[in-house]
């Protein structure tokens, strides 16, 4: 069996590098929790695009100082695939934003609708949500983090969607998803009590094309990973 490739964050990192720094919260995982210790291999990433393998040369002061043996191009950016989702219970929003980063969202978009479940602490939340995709991206060895917004309402989801070439709005009663294309799309989920009637309309009006995967009821977190998961299926 293949041993588990990990990947670290070196945002430092430039093709043609011969070493680069992991460090802090990096630097605590890679030495302190998977125990790697000088002279062990790993993989790193800027986060933007660059990958490099490497060797631990020496490790001290929250640092760890990696000896590049082999960096590779830069990885084309991800197609990019955005994930409007309505704010549910925190624990089941952020398990959501896990999993659709590791299918390949690049951009996430909490979304206060109506009726949403209201956000006590919106900086905390967007600061766990970068931490988890960081997370998902290296888990998933992927080379590009994925964007957080701020929370926004509808009218900013609606701003952000004239970025994409596709727009969706997922409905339990709407036409199946077809195949994906290359076009970049952004895709929006509502909370469990659904959208009001007016943020429809709003959504409707601005281009969002109704779709869906099931023809069960999902709830709102289960129905963002499988539109997501359908939508990044050819990445």
């Amino acid at each position: 069996m293949a041993r588990h490739r990990f990947l670290f964050l070196a945002p430092g990192l430039r093709p043609g590098d011969e070493c680069a720094a992991v460090e802090d919260e990096e630097y605590h995982h890679l030495v302190h929790v998977l125990r790697v210790r000088t002279g062990d291999s790993v993989w790193i990433t800027s986060g933007d695009g660059c990958v490099a393998y490497g060797v631990v040369e020496r490790c001290g002061h929250n640092r760890a100082i990696v000896r590049i043996r082999r960096s590779l191009a830069d990885a084309p950016p991800p197609q990019p695939l955005a994930l409007a989702l309505a704010l549910v219970e925190r624990d089941r929003f952020v398990r959501a934003v896990e999993h659709c980063v590791a299918l390949g969202c690049t951009r996430i978009i909490p979304l206060r609708s109506q009726r949403s479940r209201p956000v006590t602490n919106v900086s905390g939340l967007r600061e766990r949500l970068a931490r988890v995709a960081l997370a998902a991206m290296k888990q998933s060895f992927r080379a590009h983090r994925a964007y957080i917004d701020e929370v926004q309402p509808i009218d900013g989801v609606v701003d952000a969607a004239s970025a994409y070439g596709r727009f969706f709005v997922g409905e339990q009663r709407a036409p199946l998803l077809g195949a994906p294309t290359t076009q970049s799309t952004i895709v929006v989920v509502g909370p469990e009590a659904g959208f009001s009637p007016a943020e429809l309309r709003t959504l409707r009006a601005a281009g969002a094309q109704p779709v869906s995967v099931s023809r069960a009821r999902l709830r709102t977190g289960t129905a963002a990973v499988a539109l997501v998961a359908a939508l990044a299926r050819s990445d």
